[in-house]
């Protein structure tokens, strides 16, 4: 039997990260090849400058294609986007006039139902996460297919929305690589997949990623039930630094990395620390302390703007029981106890045990690399978010991409 083949391609705030995988008959996640790019030509999750946003994606894509001998399009490729600009409503819907048991095409329908609200003309709904469905008034309910019902049955669903030239412009510098099957998805919607085991998915968790920006996802009955996204994350701290300090930006992310603490009892031995200027000559000292307090300022900071809007979203009926910080501020010692402190909820670190041992090589359990292992486990687990769609909606989509970019959507 063949090995399924995944491509994940992570459109982060700093980074461009893209692997390629490969499935054993196990679902042993086997990443066959990496590589990354600084992230130019977008903003905060926006293509600012389509020429330079295509010399990235070109250049993670040759990188790894030549690393692997593997061509990104003959495997399954998903693509996760993020940032404020794509926002979350409720979606809603009922049907009642059952003769027989529920059939897929009675999910068809609810779900288009479910995604007719109103929104200006620019912006489309782009997913479709079903929550939950309930029968005459029995809620819970995953899967209804083939169920009786004597009343009606009822969807209750979170839409994302996202301007459609948002989502145009991606598409289309993606064909202009080559690349014309690929799945666009949210990735706060699929971290948690990756990092969390089913126990944790099903009974409630928060997941917050901390790269270049932060993302802020959560997750009950094994489903993303809510979360957002701010611009800035690592970003911040790292500008900090620099400013403070009076160094390079490079410079700053280098110490940052190597002696950064979130909390001061962590350090072991207040160690100094070379600061060097703008021309590469060392200055100043400091200690390791001085950086501390910096980095743990910041990251206070962060976590209290993410439990502002944590607790904006937060109902009952989603309460997290734990959180698990992802991303490459995951690996600042110390910051699971500062989140802990502030959320006053538990808090561990990147991969649950059961997930680290489905992941090869080991060195990929490292927190940073959580979002492409959740875009790879989406797939995975043929979750499916897409909208429904009528085909004069295809249609006017496609002209409106024609008329804007000249570029004609292939069927």
């Amino acid at each position: 039997m063949k090995k399924e083949r995944i491509t994940a391609i992570d459109l982060g705030v700093t980074k461009i990260k893209c692997a390629i995988s490969e499935i054993d008959l196990q679902g042993k996640i086997n990443i066959l090849g990496f590589s990354e790019s600084e992230t130019k030509g977008f903003d905060k999750g926006i293509i600012t400058d389509s020429e330079a946003a295509l010399e990235s994606l070109r250049s993670v894509i040759s990188e790894i294609e030549n690393e692997t001998q593997i061509k990104v399009k003959k495997t399954k490729i998903v693509i996760g986007l993020q940032g404020e600009h794509i926002k979350e409503l409720p979606g809603e819907s009922n049907k009642d006039d059952f003769t027989k048991p529920v059939q897929a095409e009675d999910i068809y329908e609810i779900k288009r139902k479910a995604q007719r609200i109103s929104l200006p003309s620019e912006i489309i709904v782009w997913q479709l996460i079903p929550l939950e469905y309930s029968i005459d008034g029995l809620s819970g309910i995953k899967q209804p297919v083939g169920m009786p019902v004597f009343n009606k049955l009822t969807l209750k669903a979170l839409l994302l929305t996202i301007p459609k030239s948002c989502l145009a412009t991606i598409v289309e510098l993606l064909h202009q690589l080559d690349l014309r099957k690929f799945e666009l998805i949210f990735q706060n919607a699929t971290i948690g997949l990756g990092v969390c085991d089913e126990e944790e998915l099903m009974r409630g968790v928060a997941v917050l990623d901390i790269g270049g920006g932060l993302n802020f996802g959560i997750y009950k009955n094994n489903e993303y039930q809510a979360g957002f996204s701010l611009p800035f994350g690592g970003i911040a701290v790292t500008t900090d630094i620099a400013l403070v300090f009076l160094t390079p930006y490079h410079y700053a992310e280098k110490i940052k990395r190597e002696y950064g603490v979130a909390k001061k009892e962590y350090i072991i031995n207040d160690v100094p620390i070379n600061i060097i200027n703008y021309q590469g000559k060392v200055t100043r000292r400091i200690n390791q302390s001085q950086l501390s307090q910096v980095i743990e300022c910041r990251l206070r900071e962060l976590l209290l703007l993410a439990k502002a809007e944590y607790e904006k979203r937060l109902v009952e009926e989603i309460l997290p029981l734990n959180i698990v910080i992802t991303g490459g501020v995951a690996n600042t010692p110390g910051i699971d106890k500062l989140a802990e402190e502030i959320f006053s909820l538990p808090t561990r670190i990147g991969f649950s045990p059961t997930i680290k041992e489905k992941i090869s090589p080991p060195e990929f359990t490292n927190p940073q690399f959580a979002t492409l292992i959740g875009l790879i486990s989406y797939k995975l687990k043929k979750k499916d978010y897409q909208p429904v769609r009528d085909i004069d909606f295809f249609d006017k989509i496609k002209i409106w991409i024609k008329r804007k970019f000249n570029f004609i959507l292939e069927e």
